[in-house]
């Protein structure tokens, strides 16, 4: 599965993408943990504020695009 970590638009790139990456990692670990999905059938990837869901504008829609989504797939990334 990949793990797909989302920011919003405030800060900085670079940082939003480590941010949207740490979210991710940290879904792993408790899916790793808790459910015991093996871990190297996950894939963490940050994609900052890339792929919104809702508005930037408003801090409803800043809060709504904090988020990780999580993809089932046939195959991760090498």
């Amino acid at each position: 599965m990949a793990l797909e970590g989302h920011t919003d638009n405030t800060g900085k790139k670079e940082t939003n993408v480590a941010l949207g990456t740490g979210r991710a990692q940290e879904i792993g670990r408790f899916l790793h943990e808790i459910h015991l999905i093996p871990e190297d059938q996950m894939h963490a990837i940050g994609y900052a504020d890339k792929n919104p869901i809702a508005t930037n504008s408003t801090a409803e829609g800043r809060l709504e695009n904090r988020r990780v989504d999580i993809v089932m797939v046939d195959r991760l990334p090498d």
